[in-house]
């Protein structure tokens, strides 16, 4: 990664993606009155909803990041295998290899989810087959952002009154991490992600991660856009800058 990266991301953003306030952002490819846009859950963090990666890592995995002058990690995202699990059981288990290179420099520090985590409709009940049992040897972090799937409600979940990210919320945005029932018997902890959309700060990358929502296409609100807006202008000029999101706004 570097600064050229970055600098090419915030500069295309500024140039298409900003609109006058009062507006939200969307891109619809058609009419789908059944993905509506969903309110987004109460932060668990305090603004500007940033995390750093000295706060998950132990101190010396990040000092010897810093040392090698590199860093490296993982992306997927989709990956729920809500109906055929071997595909996705056959990239987390390369991933796992992928852990064990015998340079230290080499190995990735974290994987970065890119949203989609569980199917079909962000279900609590699915973490367990479709996040925590693939990747329960998968020894590092795993960070996301969360995707349609993830904040859709099914017609049931609507009328139990499950708000849209629940499950998201409780398994990834803890304000302390901790043994999650939906886990059951593996050991992965919740992550302390402190909002659906927040910055994640690495020593030689900023990565901003949207929420764009249920719609087909994406959608970002006002709040989203204004605090990406001052996440562009504030983000760090000596480290890469990448931009996050499930939906190719």
């Amino acid at each position: 990664m570097n600064d050229s990266l970055g600098h090419t991301l915030t500069r295309r953003l500024h140039n298409s993606f900003f609109r006058p306030t009062g507006q939200k952002v969307t891109r619809d490819h058609s009419t789908h009155g059944h993905q509506p846009f969903r309110p987004l859950p109460p932060p668990t963090g305090m603004p500007p909803y940033h995390l750093s990666l000295n706060d998950v890592l132990q101190g010396p995995t990040v000092d010897a990041i810093t040392t090698a002058g590199k860093l490296v990690f993982h992306t997927v995202g989709d990956t729920g295998g809500v109906k055929t699990p071997v595909p996705q059981q056959n990239v987390a288990n390369q991933l796992e290899r992928d852990l064990d290179e015998v340079d230290a420099a080499d190995r990735p520090a974290f994987l970065y989810h890119l949203g989609d985590v569980v199917y079909f409709y962000g279900e609590a009940e699915e973490y367990f087959p479709q996040f925590y049992e693939p990747y329960a040897h998968y020894q590092a972090p795993i960070f996301a952002i969360p995707g349609n799937h993830d904040g859709d409600l099914s017609r049931g979940m609507e009328d139990a009154g499950v708000p849209s990210l629940a499950a998201f919320v409780d398994n990834f945005c803890q304000r302390i991490p901790h043994h999650s029932r939906d886990a059951l018997d593996e050991t992965r902890y919740t992550l302390n992600q402190p909002n659906v959309y927040w910055t994640l700060e690495t020593p030689f990358a900023t990565i901003i991660g949207l929420y764009t929502n249920v719609p087909e296409g994406g959608r970002l609100d006002n709040d989203q856009i204004t605090w990406l807006q001052l996440e562009l202008q504030h983000a760090p000029a000596d480290r890469a800058l990448l931009v996050t999101m499930h939906h190719p706004i």
